[in-house]
């Protein structure tokens, strides 16, 4: 497979990428403007809250369904693949929805700063659940290549998500519990569709045997990927335990903003070369190739924060109301974050390349508890500021302690004399940004270009961009120079 495949499969993945996970950014103005501060709060916890319950009721499967889907499709037994997995993610999620009655109620009942918790946790709960099943389903599409099928479907998921929420919120004043129930209908339609698209095709049975192997397999990922949650977002239960649910809605907006980036380049190039990678192993030009993947994804994701950067100044005075403000500080600081994010999904993939999952699970694990201990250290006095700074220490320990052990094992080199001076010139860009912040627009939008304007000339000129990728961007300028004059 080619690194032109890949290029192509992540920017289908982008469009599709975008309409699954943008639904949540689209939403937030609906939220925002139906929600009081504090109800937007509670709303952004209970997401959360779903986001974790996902987790435990995927136990890996989406992963272990595109590790095995080859083998079982050459034997000709996806319906035991497709079963198997979606039984064990079934079984997990009647397991998570009795725990969490019989033995968390009283957490949530804390962190939600409510007593009335039975109703926001069925919610969460049918939400994670049918939300897990649908991923699950969707990576058979990713799996098989299935990249237009994927990009529709998760569009039309957006648009469902928008449309059932705007109607619970504005037409029925349905509050948390109607935008809850809007979550629900969106990925049951959706899973409806895609159990008959997919089985009609596969058919559908289970193997106890199979169960046995995919869930060993899978279990690790359980670790690591709560072991992410934790040093990516459990700092807003910190936040709400030790500064107030308001703050929670100030810091959610401010991390949703910063996750255009991370929606945009990193989730893409997630989809397509987690498959690229497993189906590259057996070549012998892998390190070359893998190793310019990551510049591709490095300079990506620097280019597109300074287009976030840009975007969240128009963009929180029309989404939200005045109190939010201060998210467009939150949102600078919370990029580089984003991006030591994607160099950790570039380097998981390779650690899962060869096999080494509970490697990525003991390291998690470490820096979750880490995570845990800054929050109660740094949030009490330093407020907001602690929780990006504790996610920030970890992030960076993470990230490049599996990036070393995976380009170790695969023998990949990284050009790191280059990238870290365009590392260098983005963190300068981020802290003068957050020192000029509020400076009037002239001045922001002026140094903003001409500090995008100075990266992008310093990748041109640099190795980074070699002289295949130089013909690329002087044909793309070609073209738009074309299109502008007719």
């Amino acid at each position: 497979m080619s690194l032109k495949t890949l290029g192509k499969n992540t920017l289908i993945y982008a469009f599709g990428n975008i309409g699954l996970r943008a639904a949540s950014f689209f939403v937030i103005p609906v939220y925002a403007h139906s929600l009081s501060l504090t109800e937007f709060g509670l709303l952004m916890i209970i997401l959360t809250t779903v986001q974790v319950m996902i987790i435990f009721m995927d136990c890996g499967m989406r992963t272990t369904l595109i590790r095995f889907l080859k083998e079982y499709e050459d034997k000709k037994l996806l319906n035991i693949l497709l079963g198997s997995t979606s039984f064990i993610n079934l079984i997990a999620g009647l397991i998570v929805t009795f725990i969490s009655f019989a033995f968390l109620t009283p957490f949530f009942q804390n962190v939600l700063h409510t007593k009335n918790i039975a109703v926001y946790l069925s919610l969460s709960c049918g939400a994670a659940l049918a939300h897990s099943l649908c991923h699950l389903f969707l990576s058979y599409y990713r799996a098989t290549n299935q990249a237009m099928k994927f990009m529709i479907v998760s569009v039309a998921s957006a648009i469902l998500l928008l449309i059932t929420t705007a109607i619970s919120l504005y037409l029925y004043k349905l509050g948390i519990a109607g935008a809850m129930a809007a979550y629900i209908i969106t990925y049951i339609s959706l899973l409806g569709f895609l159990l008959i698209d997919i089985f009609s095709k596969t058919g559908i049975s289970i193997s106890t045997d199979s169960i046995s192997r995919f869930f060993h397999f899978g279990f690790p990922f359980i670790f690591f990927m709560s072991g992410h949650f934790v040093m990516a977002g459990a700092n807003l239960y910190f936040l709400s335990f030790m500064v107030g649910v308001d703050i929670v809605g100030i810091y959610s907006i401010g991390t949703k903003l910063a996750q255009i980036m991370y929606i945009v380049v990193v989730l893409p190039f997630q989809l397509a070369f987690q498959p690229y990678l497993l189906n590259s192993l057996s070549e012998n030009v892998i390190e070359e190739k893998i190793g310019k993947a990551f510049n591709y994804l490095v300079v990506g994701m620097i280019l597109m924060s300074f287009f976030v950067v840009l975007a969240s100044r128009v963009l929180i005075p029309m989404i939200a109301p005045p109190e939010y403000s201060s998210s467009f500080s939150v949102m600078l600081l919370l990029l580089p974050i984003s991006i030591l994010n994607g160099i950790y999904v570039y380097s998981e993939t390779l650690v899962i390349g060869k096999n080494k999952t509970k490697v990525i699970a003991y390291i998690m694990l470490i820096c979750a508890v880490l995570t845990v201990a800054l929050n109660f250290l740094l949030i009490p006095a330093l407020n907001w500021y602690g929780a990006v700074l504790a996610s920030s220490i970890t992030f960076l320990l993470a990230s490049f302690t599996l990036l070393f052990i995976g380009t170790k094992d695969l023998k990949i080199k990284i050009d790191w004399k280059n990238l870290k001076n365009v590392f260098f010139m983005f963190i300068i860009f981020i802290l003068t940004e957050f020192i000029f912040q509020k400076n009037n627009n002239l001045f922001f939008y002026t140094y903003t270009f001409f500090f995008m304007f100075l990266t992008m000339t310093l990748i041109y000129i640099s190795p980074l961009c070699g002289d295949k990728e130089k013909i690329i961007l002087r044909n793309i300028s070609s073209n738009l120079k074309k299109f502008i004059k007719n």
